[in-house]
């Protein structure tokens, strides 16, 4: 996943940590102050409304408000089949990721990977 987050232009803010699947936790998180969270479990597939209550949620917390992704609304999700696992679906995962890093550049289409996944903005 972290090669996938820097092939499309970004920087995992876990990407430093030595093991591949760490324990991040929510000190470190504040400090990276990410733009963009990018939640990737099936949880969420094909629920929008899930993903708008995680959001809530995340607003009303009161450490959780505080990092920029959540603050501007970039909080998002993939579905792990996109991610999770080596496929040709990384393709798809790899657009999706690269819309949600770099909006401007993909205003002619907006979120149709992502409506196809089932979440609507």
């Amino acid at each position: 996943v972290d090669e996938l987050v820097r092939l499309a232009g970004g920087r995992n803010v876990a990407g430093d940590e030595k093991r591949a699947w760490p324990s991040y936790g929510t000190e470190k998180l504040l400090l990276q102050n990410p733009e963009v969270i990018i939640l990737a479990e099936d949880t969420y597939k094909n629920s929008p409304d899930k993903l708008a209550q995680t959001l809530a949620r995340f607003r009303r917390d009161s450490i959780w408000r505080n990092i920029s992704a959540v603050r501007e609304g970039r909080v998002h999700f993939i579905p792990t089949d996109l991610l999770g696992q080596p496929s040709p679906a990384f393709v798809e995962g790899l657009k999706l990721l690269a819309e949600y890093l770099h909006p401007d550049l993909f205003p002619e289409q907006p979120n149709k990977i992502a409506e196809r996944h089932g979440e609507v903005k």
